[in-house]
């Protein structure tokens, strides 16, 4: 066992201890009170452009799903209709 292997197996064996809510209390009042104006504004219109790019891949991928895919039923559906339009073409001549 080499010592990347060693490490990588005692870090697996490794249980952080929790954090105490107290801790966490007094990290997100810091970071309430640090948050400007501008910073708060930022992070609102991040979320709408999250939610739009969201809201824009859904409807990508809905409307991929109706259109009907290249197999073996659309091709036969092609080459009837060809077959139909060649015959319509000769019976004109």
């Amino acid at each position: 066992m080499d010592e990347v292997e060693r490490m990588e197996e005692e870090l697996g064996r490794m249980r952080p201890a929790g954090l105490r809510g107290e801790l966490i209390g007094r990290v997100a009042l810091e970071v309430e009170e640090r948050m400007t104006f501008g910073d708060r504004v930022l992070a609102a219109w991040t979320g709408v452009g999250v939610l739009a790019a969201c809201v824009i891949v859904g409807v990508a991928v809905g409307q991929m799903a109706a259109v009907p895919r290249a197999g073996a039923g659309a091709g036969m559906a092609a080459r009837q209709n060809m077959a139909a339009e060649v015959e319509r073409m000769l019976a004109a001549r």
